[in-house]
Formats: structure tokens, C-alpha cells, sequence
């Protein structure tokens, strides 16, 4: 039987014979939750609203008349709009891990890619962050143990699909010849 559901990740088979998983990251802990969301809110309405009205008197002068608050909700829809889909773009950026037949690929600090052999691969797995200090959030990332140090392979995700991520890369290695 087939799912009727959509995966929250792509799983892309590539011709050297490795998978592509792409899926999305937040930015924002479990421990930040709360208060950014309050932060980015504010911040929104504020310069936004600050925005669409310099907008809207800038089209009742650039056009002569006097609909100011046409302008304004023309104005508004647009700013809010941008802003939003801005913030969509940056909060919720696109993340790829690519697994290998030797090991794992990911992004790494600075935007840097890292690559992790399974032969030096201790532990590797899902660790949850749950905080409760300003109501209840909980996130997830994957994580590699190796050469005596914690790799972080993802940013901040749902607890879900970090599993499910960990999940489809597990079945990827135990398909591979040399484990079975």
C-alpha cells in the first residue's frame, strides 16, 4: 500500500549510487522559542507597519491625491507580504545530508560542508532539546560522534523528522553490500 501522506524530506537516489536527503532546518532552538517568537513578531509589526506607512504617503505624494488609506492597505499587503515571505526563506532555510557508500556529508559550521567516514563513526543518532522555561518546545538534531568529538549534522528540527531522517538513513546503510 502506498502513503497518502508527504514526507517533510526528499530522498534523492544519485547515480554514484549515494542518497540525497533535503529537508528543512530552523534557526531556533527549543530554548529561544518563546522569546523569538515574541521578538520577531513585534519586530514584524513594527518596522512593517512603519514601512507601510511611509509607503503610503510616498504614493499620496508621488500620485497626487488624496487615498491615503487605499495606498495603505495597498501598502501593507505589500510589506507584510515581503516581510513575511523573507522571513519564510531565512528562518526555515533548505539543508542537505548526503550518505555515501564510505560516510555521510553535511553542512558543518559556516556554511562549510564536512564529511564523516562510517569506519570513524562511534555513535551517531537523535538528540532532543526540550525547554519548559516559557512554556513547553522541544526540538531535535542529528548528531555523529566521532575522533572523541559531538558533530552536530543538522540544525534545529522537528523531533519527527529528525527520527525519520535518522530512520531512512539507517535503512540506507544496512542496504549497502558490505553490511549486511
Amino acid at each position: 500500500m502506498e502513503s497518502t501522506f508527504k514526507k517533510e524530506y526528499e530522498v534523492q537516489h544519485l547515480a554514484n549510487g549515494a542518497m540525497e536527503l533535503t529537508f528543512k532546518n530552523r534557526r531556533i532552538g527549543a530554548h529561544n522559542q518563546a522569546a523569538a517568537s515574541l521578538f520577531l513578531t513585534l519586530l514584524i509589526f513594527v518596522v512593517g507597519g512603519f514601512a507601510a506607512i511611509c509607503l503610503a504617503l510616498l504614493l499620496s505624494i508621488m500620485m497626487d491625491d488624496e487615498n491615503f488609506w487605499m495606498h495603505f492597505f495597498i501598502s501593507c499587503v505589500v510589506v507584510f507580504g515581503g516581510l513575511f515571505y523573507i522571513l519564510s526563506k531565512t528562518l526555515n532555510p533548505t539543508s542537505k545530508i548526503v550518505v555515501t557508500k564510505e560516510g555521510l556529508i553535511f553542512p558543518g559550521p559556516q556554511s562549510r560542508e564536512m564529511q564523516i567516514a562510517f569506519e570513524d563513526v562511534i555513535d551517531w543518532g537523535v538528540m532532543l532539546e526540550t525547554s519548559t522555561a516559557q512554556g513547553h518546545a522541544q526540538t531535535a538534531f542529528l548528531y555523529a560522534q566521532a575522533g572523541g568529538q559531538e558533530f552536530r549534522m543538522t540544525k534545529h528540527l522537528k523531533p519527527a523528522l529528525a527520527k525519520g531522517l535518522h530512520a531512512e538513513i539507517q535503512r540506507y546503510v544496512k542496504s549497502l553490500p558490505s553490511n549486511q
